[in-house]
């Protein structure tokens, strides 16, 4: 074979390659004008809007369950707050403890007051 006509097979490979090339870049362009094509690409992008969502809901759900748990643990908080607020103090406490004491006493001196008069009376024979 001469060289000639090697360089020219060469040549109509080259130039069917190129063909077949615009050939399948002009096809794979004009599948998306299909009536099935055009179902599909509808079909993605809905399934993209609600992964979209899916992702925007699951980003905040952390949030809100956070915003959630530190509500409930402010309330718990204020509630304690309150009790504590209303229990007595230490000071109240020895106060407390020293008006029971003085009672004590005065119940104390009344028995013996009461025991004197009782004496007294059986002392004497009164009934």
């Amino acid at each position: 074979m001469s060289p000639t006509l090697i360089q020219m097979i060469l040549v109509g490979c080259a130039m069917l390659s190129a063909g077949c090339a615009v050939f399948v870049a002009v096809r794979s362009g004009k599948w998306r004008e299909t009536d099935e094509a055009q179902a599909l690409i509808t079909r993605v992008g809905k399934v993209v809007t609600k992964v979209e969502n899916l992702e925007d809901q699951l980003n905040d759900l952390p949030t809100k369950v956070l915003n959630d748990r530190l509500g409930v643990a402010e309330n718990r908080i204020s509630i304690l707050e309150t009790r504590v607020a209303d229990l007595p103090s230490k000071a109240d406490i020895e106060q407390l403890r020293g008006e029971i004491h003085a009672v004590c006493e005065i119940g104390k001196r009344t028995e013996n007051a009461v025991d004197r008069i009782e004496g007294y009376m059986m002392k004497d024979g009164r009934p």
